[in-house]
């Protein structure tokens, strides 16, 4: 029965069906499962024709023309820049299963550039989306037989080329002169960390109802393991940045024993993570389309999270020992990021005025001259049904405390 239902399931010739089977019973799971995802991708993705992709990205290109129609196929790498704001992009070099970084100068000698290739080729999603050849995102340039494909590949939360940026950026600053003393410079990113804002990718376990459940067995751990795993790296360099923090206070104790060089590359950075309410805050990643579970309202649930949640967790990190609570003071101070706070129990403003019933922006007590109203962007852009999703979310009002009158 086995041997049938794989054959008949994943469209794979019975007589690799039963090899595949035969390792599985004999234990070779390793071997099962390694002979298992071969025949997947010789005969279940050709038998369904999709091998390659299901649809191409010329199906989105429009789209995302008419969004970003300021950029053609010479714009700069940085095209916000003249806002004070740089823009990278992630995207897995197929052939070389490597990851590579758009938007830095140094990625090649061509000065043609295409901005909305890049982006194409950063979300072209394996098996769904077809990958982008180079010469579309370096026109003139770019080579024919180089395919760019989504970056979360092989790095769905690229940390480290993060870290490399940053490090650019201040050896950079060094020698055009923003500063030279580097021990200033070293103390001054010791008491103002970076901030690193990362979307979660699932619901936090750690929140979960099981988290502090006792797990005697072997298989009571295996059952919950699955869901840990998707915070594992988040966590990971949380704890990294906390011993980086530690370090550079031992350092600025005899900060002159160290080479300055080596204190220009040293990077601060703090992280805060934004986790979904929920599972139905989520969109699924292959819910593209209407026809693979796309659905309008789930997807106004996510977008309207993601901004309840970041203001959110802009609230609750105010702790003097915690890295982040440190870089988020230091953002306010500069005016960078203002100060947010939530409004309490008491009765949210009226639907139509577009005020976010949920968070002021200023950090006082109550209804005083620290304190105004926060209007959503979503309402100014006329995106009503935006608001009102996150306005009438009950795992919203539930974590905020407020009560919509009837």
């Amino acid at each position: 029965m086995l041997v049938d239902a794989i054959s008949d399931l994943f469209l794979i010739p019975y007589e690799k069906t039963r090899d595949i089977a035969t390792l599985f019973v004999a234990g070779d799971v390793s071997g099962a499962t390694s002979a298992f995802l071969n025949a997947l991708r010789k005969h279940t993705l050709r038998g369904l024709d999709v091998e390659r992709f299901i649809i191409g990205t010329a199906l989105l290109e429009p789209a995302i023309r008419s969004l970003l129609e300021i950029f053609d196929s010479s714009s700069p790498r940085q095209p916000f820049r003249e806002f004070g704001i740089d823009f990278y992009a992630t995207a897995t070099d197929i052939g070389r299963e490597s990851p590579v970084l758009f938007g830095q100068s140094d990625h090649t000698a061509s000065r043609t550039f295409s901005f909305v290739g890049a982006a194409l080729a950063s979300s072209a999603f394996p098996a769904i989306f077809s990958t982008v050849l180079e010469s579309e995102v370096l026109p003139g340039a770019g080579r024919e037989d180089v395919h760019y494909g989504d970056g979360g590949m092989f790095d769905n939360l690229p940390f480290f080329p993060t870290i490399r940026l940053l490090t650019a950026a201040q050896v950079e600053q060094k020698q055009r002169g923003q500063w030279s003393d580097s021990v200033v410079e070293f103390r001054r990113r010791f008491e103002n960390p970076d901030l690193l804002l990362v979307g979660a990718l699932n619901v936090n376990p750690e929140e979960d109802i099981r988290a502090n459940r006792r797990y005697k067995t072997i298989l009571q751990v295996a059952s919950r393991a699955p869901a840990l795993k998707e915070n594992v790296k988040i966590r990971a360099f949380e704890n990294a940045a906390r011993v980086v923090d530690n370090q550079m206070c031992r350092i600025l104790n005899n900060p002159n024993e160290v080479r300055a060089d080596f204190l220009d590359r040293v990077v601060n950075a703090a992280v805060l993570s934004v986790f979904p309410s929920g599972p139905d805050h989520l969109n699924g990643t292959f819910a593209f389309c209407a026809s693979t579970g796309l659905v309008k309202e789930r997807v106004h649930r996510s977008i309207a999270d993601g901004c309840f949640r970041t203001l959110g967790a802009l609230t609750t990190r105010n702790s003097d020992s915690d890295l982040t609570g440190k870089a988020l003071r230091g953002l306010r101070a500069s005016g960078r990021v203002p100060a947010v706070t939530r409004r309490g129990a008491e009765p949210p403003p009226s639907r139509k005025s577009g005020t976010c019933p949920f968070y002021y922006v200023g950090d006082g007590n109550g209804r005083d001259e620290s304190h105004r109203d926060m209007q959503c962007p979503f309402f100014d852009i006329g995106e009503k049904s935006l608001y009102l999703t996150c306005r009438l979310d009950a795992a919203h009002r539930q974590a905020a405390d407020v009560r919509e009158p009837r």
